[in-house]
This record gives C-alpha cells, structure tokens and sequence, in this order.
C-alpha cells in the first residue's frame, strides 16, 4: 500500500477533517492495515478498514471494465479500498485486490 497518496478522512466535531497518513505498517495482531496520522498533535494509528481514505492524486480506470471494452475514470470521487488502497469501482467493487496477475 502506498500511504503516500493517501489521506483519512475524520469526524472530530461536525465537519469531516482530512489528514495525511505518515507512515504504513500491517498489524499482525489484529490482522489488519493501519495508518499513521497526527490528529491534535498526537500520533495515532488508524485500522483502514475503520476510517474513510482518499486518495490525493492520480485517475485511472478500471481494469475489470477495461477489460470488457469500457473506459469507468476512477479518480478521488471513487472509495478507496483500505486493503489495497486503491480506488474502488463504483460500477463494479473491482480494485487492485481482485485484479488478476499479468500473464507472461
């Protein structure tokens, strides 16, 4: 997962506010992916599954659509899957988790 592109987006009072994600590590104990952000002056590591992510850059389509001859743009409208951290088709869920290996 490339934190580097990537933002969590929180709700501390009435408006969600965004942070950048610091740093990446893999939780082996709770099974899960999580992401450094400093809220307040602290730090804190956030489970990706728990928080709403952005991305902050970049479009692309999906390569599942793409593949049946259809050009779906994912771009920061676009959910961002918090195993893999890419986008997430809003047509068909498809990310980088589900897409198959080059072959050759």
């Amino acid at each position: 997962m490339d934190y580097r592109i990537l933002n969590v987006v929180l709700t501390l009072k009435e408006e969600p506010e965004i942070f950048q994600a610091e740093d990446y590590r893999y939780n082996q104990e709770n099974s899960c992916h999580e992401l450094l952000i400093t809220v307040l002056g602290q730090k804190l590591w956030v489970d990706t599954r728990a928080v709403k992510l952005k991305k902050v850059t970049g479009a692309i389509f999906c390569w599942k659509e793409y593949e049946q001859g259809q050009y779906v743009e994912l771009n920061p409208s676009n959910t961002v899957c918090p195993e893999c951290g890419w986008w997430q088709c809003h047509l068909c869920g498809s990310c980088h988790c589900n897409k198959p290996a080059k072959k050759g």
